[in-house]
């Protein structure tokens, strides 16, 4: 792929799964191709019941902090070139936007 986006998706996916998820991630993008993704900022597991007041709706998260993520991103050959931070009420997420390694 010349690209992949995941936007409060990989938050969701057990911590203990994710390397594994990022290096799949970078094997599937092309040289020079770009990962943008919405991930932790400070690490955090947990679950809500009625996840938007819907009986049952439970909802799962587990993230790791940010230097984590960016370590992950570097072991899979993505050089980060931008990064940021979404404000969410007490907390928030990182934005890491990182690119493969090599000539497109």
């Amino acid at each position: 792929f010349d690209a992949i986006v995941a936007f409060y998706s990989i938050i969701h996916v057990p911590l203990a799964e994710q390397p594994a998820l990022f290096a799949t991630l970078a094997r599937w993008l092309k040289p020079g191709g770009y990962l943008l993704a919405t991930v932790g900022h400070t690490a955090w597991t947990g679950t809500e019941a009625d996840w938007l007041d819907v009986p049952g709706g439970a909802m799962y998260w587990s993230h790791a902090d940010a230097a984590t993520y960016r370590a992950w991103f570097a072991a899979n050959g993505l050089r980060l070139v931008q990064e940021g931070f979404l404000p969410e009420g007490d907390g928030g997420h990182t934005v890491l936007l990182g690119q493969k390694e090599g000539t497109p």
